[in-house]
């Protein structure tokens, strides 16, 4: 029996939760039983609705929405990760965190422009960190901001010392082809030390 015409005041959260059960149900009952093509016709509709919200995660909390895109990310699906991180910050759009990890999935997706962006709000929200300053400095390589690449190295003691922030320098003085084959064919060599400015 369809539980919407067995129960006319059903919890909406109940057929939100499985709305495909239901609407099977409801076909099922529909066939069986003689009903005004009204009823029908909103009962069709209802089903359809409530399969297409579910289907949206328009009921979802911002946390949720986060810990989801999160998973994404970790998953590879960078698109995705977009998409729910771009929600997140639609109904928060001062959510440091989001705007910290939708700035790292544009640049691992290669939008530098984009990354730029979101990492230096990010910053302007309070995420200061080592990480976020590597990020910021790789999209600044990106968007072909060189210098700006080399103020941030240069501010940061962090970047300025370890070796991620030395071959991000390197990058910035010389390209980065240049600091691949100095990697690749001449390692430890004084030609290919990126720790002097």
């Amino acid at each position: 029996m369809c539980p919407i015409h067995s129960h006319p005041m059903l919890d909406f959260a109940v057929l939100m939760k499985n709305p495909a059960s239901i609407a099977l149900q409801c076909e099922e009952s529909m066939r069986s039983v003689k009903l005004p093509k009204k009823v029908r016709l909103l009962s069709v509709s209802f089903i359809a609705a409530a399969l297409f919200l579910s289907g949206c995660n328009l009921f979802s909390s911002t946390e949720e929405r986060l810990q989801q895109a999160i998973e994404y990310q970790a998953q590879g699906d960078l698109n995705a990760a977009a998409i729910e991180f771009r929600n997140v910050l639609k109904k928060e759009p001062d959510h440091a965190q989001a705007r910290w990890l939708l700035g790292k999935t544009y640049l691992e997706m290669g939008d530098g422009l984009s990354a730029k962006k979101e990492l230096i709000r990010a910053k302007e929200l309070g995420i200061g960190n080592e990480e976020l300053d590597l990020a910021l400095t790789r999209a600044y390589l990106q968007t072909e901001e060189p210098q700006a690449a080399l103020e941030l190295i240069e501010s940061s003691s962090v970047l300025n010392s370890q070796a991620p922030g030395l071959v991000l320098r390197g990058e910035a003085q010389f390209g980065p082809e240049e600091v691949r084959r100095c990697q690749t064919e001449l390692p430890g060599r004084i030609g290919c030390r990126f720790d002097q400015p």
